[in-house]
């Protein structure tokens, strides 16, 4: 007898859709962390210092504040 291995189901990201209200509403309703620091990746891919402090942090308010600064 073959047993099938469980598939663990991802953490799924919402998809960033380039509309700025709309990725800044789903951040909002999810809160996720990863989604925030790809979203900055996204609209502000310059400023590394910025996402690398994010990254490693991992402050959610720190995310929200600068992503609502950055997408409003």
């Amino acid at each position: 007898m073959v047993r099938k291995k469980e598939e663990v189901p991802e953490n799924i990201l919402p998809e960033i859709s380039g509309n700025r209200k709309k990725d800044l509403q789903s951040f909002l309703k999810k809160k996720n962390v990863e989604f925030g620091i790809q979203l900055l990746k996204h609209y502000v891919p310059r400023n590394r210092r910025l996402i690398a402090y994010c990254e490693t942090s991992k402050d959610k308010k720190y995310i929200t504040e600068n992503l609502k600064a950055i997408l409003i």
